[in-house]
């Protein structure tokens, strides 16, 4: 129904000349058998393709309709002693829905609205002032969506770094997430942005008797499994920084830092706090390409503000070898009060790739360890291959989940390495094949198709 409703409301602002458009690339691509040509058109045009993704782990590949359509304002010019200030919007709407091979779904409506207020030019022959002046940039990014995702596939093996494999039980669920976000910039030089969000999340738990192990509530109950039962509303309030400064052409940070508060009416309300702070070295130069803008939805793959119709840029890296290292920092820290308890299902997971599709100690089972408290440190380094749009990737992992903020230590931390190729178009990595080890439970392979068109933002975390 979501997905019905979105596509009725984007196509009422559709310019039948888009759509005309598009006929006309797909019958010139596709009709004369252009593989790779009629697969781009087919997978990344605009306004409609197809859209295509992996779920959650164990929930598999999944495949759908999918729009994306951009719409500017007409500008709107202000007077001023000094001239116009002109400002506008700028509306991305984006809509998909996917199925996937065990009927686990995902169906979605996400629109992102950037205003931008550009001031009047003004030249002067004096020195610039030393103080009182404004480098904040003028552009503010609105983000909403309604997005429900069934999962019929999800594992879980207690909480605690301590748990045993041969505990693992099975479970499905349902989420629903309403809501919005905002980035407002406050200071250019270190692209310095406030961030807030507002979302109603409403989870719905089952049993899942169709695997090789027993559904969840044959083994665990409310205690060893909080929220288990007891699933309700949540209305969640999130509130950070975002700082992403570059330093010459080959370093560059990109740091965040944010509070969230999930309100139930019962105990298991609780606040998080999350620090993700990530440090790249480009060995030649700033790649470019390397970050999807910001103003892309989930099915947008424009690199420009300027061309609303813009193609999506062709598998291919740039003319130049393109290299990085970086460092990763992530503290994951939920507090409750006396007699609360954060739900299990809201409670982030190391293993594998955790229920967002992110690989954190991917040597271990899918979501193998879980807990209120989370830490991660990762060391990497990729490297394109040739002139391919192909890259070489190694990871190394530690990390440890805990009960309580002052249980997590520093010592006792499991490990993980990988190694593997990940399959650009245009820059960003939207198929990734990893072969990890270490750590003391054998291997783990992982292959993963990004579940946002070549890395375009824009869908809630599901926990």
């Amino acid at each position: 129904m979501i997905a019905r409703i979105a596509v009725l409301i984007a196509c009422i602002g559709l310019p039948a000349l888009a759509v005309d458009s598009e006929w006309t690339r797909l019958s010139d691509s596709c009709g004369d058998f252009k593989v790779i040509p009629c697969a781009t058109t087919l997978f990344t045009d605009h306004p409609f393709h197809i859209a295509v993704g992996s779920l959650a782990p164990g929930n598999g590949f999944a495949a759908g309709p999918a729009l994306s359509f951009t719409h500017h304002t007409k500008p709107h010019h202000i007077p001023g002693p000094d001239g116009d200030t002109v400002t506008h919007w700028r509306l991305n709407i984006d809509t998909d829905a996917v199925l996937s091979s065990n009927l686990s779904w995902r169906a979605g409506l996400y629109m992102k609205a950037r205003y931008t207020k550009e001031p009047p030019t003004v030249v002067v022959d004096s020195p610039p002032p030393t103080t009182g002046l404004d480098l904040r940039p003028k552009s503010w990014l609105f983000n909403t969506y309604v997005q429900a995702e069934s999962l019929n596939t999800l594992t879980y093996y207690g909480i605690g770094q301590d748990t045993s494999r041969s505990a693992v039980a099975f479970y499905r669920m349902r989420q629903t997430i309403v809501g919005g976000n905002a980035l407002i910039p406050l200071w250019s030089p270190l692209n310095l942005s406030l961030f807030g969000e507002a979302n109603g999340r409403f989870v719905s738990l089952r049993p899942d008797n169709g695997e090789t192990g027993p559904s969840i509530e044959h083994i665990y109950n409310s205690v060893t499994a909080p929220g288990l039962g007891d699933e309700k509303g949540y209305a969640q309030f999130g509130q950070g920084v975002r700082l992403a400064p570059a330093f010459g052409n080959h370093f560059s940070l990109n740091y965040a830092v944010t509070y969230q508060e999930f309100i139930s009416g019962s105990q298991s309300s609780f606040q998080r706090l999350v620090f993700d702070l990530n440090h790249q070295f480009d060995l030649y130069g700033r790649a470019k390409g390397k970050v999807a803008p910001d103003f892309n939805g989930p099915n947008s793959c424009a690199q420009t503000e300027a061309d609303k119709n813009a193609a999506c840029p062709k598998p291919a890296l740039s003319r130049n070898l393109e290299g990085s290292i970086s460092f990763r920092f992530l503290m994951n820290q939920s507090f409750v009060n006396s007699g609360n308890v954060v739900p299990f299902y809201f409670q982030p997971t190391l293993g594998g790739a955790n229920i967002n599709g992110e690989s954190l100690l991917p040597s271990y089972a899918d979501y193998r360890f879980r807990g209120p408290t989370m830490i991660l440190y990762r060391a990497s380094f990729e490297h394109s291959i040739g002139k391919l749009p192909i890259g070489f990737l190694f990871m190394a992992d530690e990390g440890k989940v805990a009960l309580t903020p002052g249980d997590v230590g520093f010592n006792h931390l499991a490990h993980s390495f990988s190694t593997g190729l990940t399959v650009h178009a245009g820059g960003f990595p939207v198929l990734s094949v990893l072969f990890s080890w270490g750590g003391h439970e054998g291997t783990h392979t992982l292959a993963q198709v990004s579940n946002s068109l070549l890395g375009g933002g824009g869908r809630p975390s599901l926990y």
